[in-house]
């Protein structure tokens, strides 16, 4: 019995209820009550997942932030960008953007905000632009987009892109669910995570900045 201990407690989220039941009419056994109260649970919580509400979901749900005082201008998330997309090292085809404020002597990292409320989405006349149900990037299908630039013109951060090379409008796709952008930033300028999450980090780099600072 101490291997069932085992099965259950180390792996239980992977075992499918007819997967226990099998193991339990395997043994030929009568399972002492601490551990079918275990067994009861874990059927129960397969029986019934939890639900999150709408709200949760899309406090959950993963987006890019950007701390334009951490970043150096170095560009290299134009590059990974890019070279991802394209194969190419050219930061012209990168689906975001470094802005260097002269005035300010700062580099301002622009990517898109995939905004719950998407103007761009809104805003095209065809249905070429939708959300991605497993990453929440709102994409654009090029098969559909007949090419109006609608969209640029509704994004209110101006980072949907005329293709230099194509000549056709594209925009982030989070990579799929995995922004190069973000992988390769050296100073943490570019970072992906939770929506509920992005906030408090930028905070706390704010704080820690306003620390360092003091003399």
């Amino acid at each position: 019995m101490r291997c069932f201990q085992v099965v259950v407690f180390s792996h239980h989220r992977y075992l499918t209820m007819n997967a226990l039941m099998s193991f339990y009419l395997g043994t030929q056994r009568q399972l002492p009550m601490a551990q079918a109260s275990v067994l009861e649970k874990l059927i129960k919580t397969q029986a019934d997942p939890p639900t999150m509400s709408e709200d949760e979901i899309k406090e959950k749900r993963m987006m890019l932030f950007t701390d334009e005082r951490k970043c150096t201008g170095c560009r290299t998330c134009e590059l990974a960008c890019a070279f991802y997309h394209y194969k190419e090292k050219n930061p012209a085809r990168a689906l975001l953007r470094i802005i260097k404020l002269e005035n300010k002597l700062r580099d301002v990292p622009v990517v898109c905000r995939h905004c719950g409320k998407a103007p761009c989405l809104e805003a095209c006349p065809v249905g070429a632009i939708s959300r991605n149900k497993d990453t929440g990037a709102v994409v654009i299908n090029q098969d559909i987009c007949i090419g109006c630039r609608a969209c640029v013109e509704a994004c209110p951060f101006s980072i949907i892109i005329v293709d230099p090379k194509t000549n056709k409008v594209t925009k982030c796709d989070l990579c799929g669910g995995n922004p190069r952008c973000a992988m390769v930033c050296p100073t943490g300028a570019v970072f992906f995570t939770r929506q509920d999450v992005g906030p408090r980090i930028l905070m706390r780099n704010r704080l820690e900045k306003k620390v360092l600072e003091k003399p």
